[in-house]
């Protein structure tokens, strides 16, 4: 869905391990955008229970920019899991990733 000109967007950097910045740029190939990603992530697993962070080391930047309601939730879901918003994010785009590894494996 499309979203308003007129809505406010926020701008995110967000650093990620090699394997997730894979998994980013096999979706980036097949035409999501890394702030769709995001957003996707957000809505779809927001009220799920989040794994831990992995202690991998995380020396992939990406830049991303989510809605004002898309923000909010997020900030929610870091209070939640009284995390960083980074680490929330990371954590809700590894839930989403491995939710539909399946779906996402067959559009390679």
């Amino acid at each position: 869905m499309k979203e308003p000109q007129n809505n406010t967007r926020v701008r995110y950097n967000l650093y990620l391990s090699i394997t997730q910045a894979e998994q980013l740029r096999r979706l980036f190939e097949s035409g999501l955008t890394i702030s769709g990603v995001a957003r996707l992530s957000i809505r779809k697993c927001s009220n799920m229970l989040l794994e831990p962070d992995t202690p991998a080391p995380f020396p992939e930047r990406f830049n991303f920019h989510l809605n004002l309601s898309d923000s909010e939730v997020l900030a929610s879901i870091a209070n939640r899991e009284n995390c960083p918003k980074a680490v929330a994010l990371r954590r809700l785009i590894q839930t989403y990733i491995t939710i539909n590894a399946s779906a996402l494996n067959q559009l390679f």
